[in-house]
């Protein structure tokens, strides 16, 4: 399993772009690399991140990457060419045998720069996980591929469900893909996980939008971009190319297991399933995937138009009356993703609701802390709860200064010089955005405005290439939706809002290494507002 042996990776590396090539790509992911949208190419030198767990299907994945350089790094290179520097990220650690294996490499120029390799300790197996890790680090170090390592944190004696790995997971590929801007996340899913992702999927009932996927181009609320290159190829394949060239992977021993329902899927129904199939069962389900993603596709279309453009805490019933049954049920789980209610009614609630919506007759449905559903003759709206928030008109705050809000908290303001050490632990995000946060310090920024949060706010957070609702944040963010008109929002001179605290600061006020003073602002809730908001 040592990648750090003497390998020919130049070679090795292009044993997997033949095995792999892009015209075994997904179309739609090749369409995406024809195109790909302005949203992922934000930064000054956002690179495309590569989930790396050690196993075949992502080691395969990275080699494969390296191998369609040339084609992959065509855009990216134009930007790089400007003058831009390194993404930040952990250096992988180095020893006697990486460098040996970094001297095996017979072309530098093999070296990927534009890719930078996630893996995440989940430490639940021990020497074994820390096994990977290594793995990870020598493997990268031997590509030339820089390396960022996260490890979870559990309590002591909890026992970790498959869900919640996989949250604690992608959390730590979203912090790590905001601290260098990147938008673009590679993963190493192949065409047998579409089988065993249907099996998952038609076992807790989902409609189009979950049994198709894995999806070779998923875009995410935020505006990343998750890209799955392999589904069309079986994990044979990737196995017999890694055996060609000679490479090592990890072998994770509890996917052989029971402890997790997909390996039981894997390990018992799959192979049964297979054997009694007329026809290649992984083909036929990845068949099926790709025509429902189509229909997921027509049906989101068909909501666009029963929908008003912007979604808010009111909508028209008059257009949802006139669509089947399927398209009120995707329109009605968008706008209550939308008002953060998703979570808010139980299935059989759901239903109540959808009738109602069909029907066109009046219902009440309680949501919880948030008030209430409304379904009336014209309009389905949100009705909030009696809060006891104070209502405010807003304040200034001028910089240095203090001021005092609504609810006791406090907002502070000052001055301060960078020097190097400072710098360093801001770019490396040592602050929580929950409390602490610094801007360049502009003119715009001598008097701050303060206000409470109102609908359709939008700014650009930290690291984004376009403007997002404050409501998606939060959403996002996890923030309570009582806490939210607690919070303060930091506008510029202009108006411009730069914070609000849980969320990311604004781009557009970053800290750049010609940054010599800096605003400081600090938020002092009254009382601790949420775990969700880590103060």
């Amino acid at each position: 399993m040592n990648p750090s042996r003497d390998i020919d990776w130049s070679a090795a590396v292009d044993v997997l772009g033949a095995a792999l090539p892009t015209a075994r790509w997904p179309q739609r992911l090749r369409e995406w690399l024809a195109d790909e949208p302005g949203e992922v190419q934000q930064g000054d030198c956002a690179p495309w991140c590569v989930a790396l767990s050690g196993g075949a299907d992502s080691v395969a994945l990275l080699l494969a990457l390296a191998a369609q350089r040339g084609q992959l790094r065509q855009k990216a290179e134009g930007r790089m060419r400007n003058g831009s520097t390194e993404p930040r990220c952990t250096e992988p650690k180095s020893s006697d045998r990486s460098d040996r294996s970094a001297r095996a490499i017979r072309n530098p120029q093999s070296a990927i720069r534009n890719f930078l390799a996630l893996h995440f300790n989940h430490r639940l197996r021990g020497a074994a996980a820390d096994a990977d890790e290594v793995y990870c680090r020598e493997l990268c170090a031997a590509l030339g591929v820089k390396l960022v390592v996260g490890a979870a944190n559990w309590p002591a004696g909890s026992e970790v469900s498959e869900a919640q790995a996989r949250e604690a997971r992608f959390a730590f590929f979203g912090d790590a893909m905001a601290e260098v801007g990147a938008r673009a996340l590679w993963l190493g899913q192949h065409r047998d996980d579409v089988v065993e992702t249907m099996l998952l999927r038609l076992s807790r009932g989902s409609g189009s939008r979950g049994l198709a996927a894995p999806r070779p181009v998923q875009r995410m609320a935020d505006g990343s971009v998750r890209l799955r290159p392999l589904l069309n190829m079986p994990k044979a394949d990737l196995v017999a190319a890694l055996r060609v060239a000679g490479i090592p992977w990890c072998e994770d021993q509890t996917n052989h297991g029971d402890a997790y329902f997909r390996n039981r899927l894997r390990r018992l129904v799959v192979p049964a399933w297979a054997e009694a199939a007329p026809a290649d069962l992984a083909e036929a389900v990845a068949r099926s995937r790709a025509l429902l993603e189509e229909e997921d596709d027509a049906l989101e279309l068909w909501a666009d138009r029963v929908l008003p453009a912007q979604l808010d805490e009111v909508i028209p019933l008059a257009a949802l009356r006139e669509a089947p049954v399927a398209v009120v049920r995707r329109a009605l789980h968008r706008w209550m993703l939308a008002v953060d209610l998703s979570e808010a009614l139980s299935r059989s609630a759901f239903e109540e609701l959808l009738a109602a919506v069909c029907a066109g007759r009046e219902a009440k449905l309680s949501v919880g802390v948030a008030g209430f559903l409304i379904v009336d003759g014209t309009e389905l709206r949100l009705q909030a709860a009696e809060t006891q928030v104070p209502r405010w008109s807003g304040a200034a705050l001028e910089v240095p200064g203090e001021i005092i809000l609504p609810d006791g908290a406090k907002l502070r303001a000052a001055h301060v010089q960078l020097d190097p050490e400072l710098r360093r632990r801001i770019c490396a995000g040592a602050f929580g955005d929950a409390r602490t946060v610094f801007f360049a310090a502009m003119e715009t920024f001598a008097r701050l405005s303060i206000r409470s949060w109102q609908p359709g706010d939008r700014y650009v957070p930290l690291g984004a290439a376009q403007s997002s609702k404050l409501q998606d944040q939060f959403v996002n963010r996890r923030v309570p939706r009582q806490l939210r008109q607690r919070l303060p929002v930091v506008c510029a001179a202009d108006g411009t809002i730069v914070w609000v605290p849980g969320l990311p600061p604004a781009h557009g006020a970053r800290i750049s290494d010609g940054t010599l003073v800096a605003v400081q602002l600090t938020y002092l809730p009254a009382a601790p507002l949420s775990a969700s908001l880590h103060v």
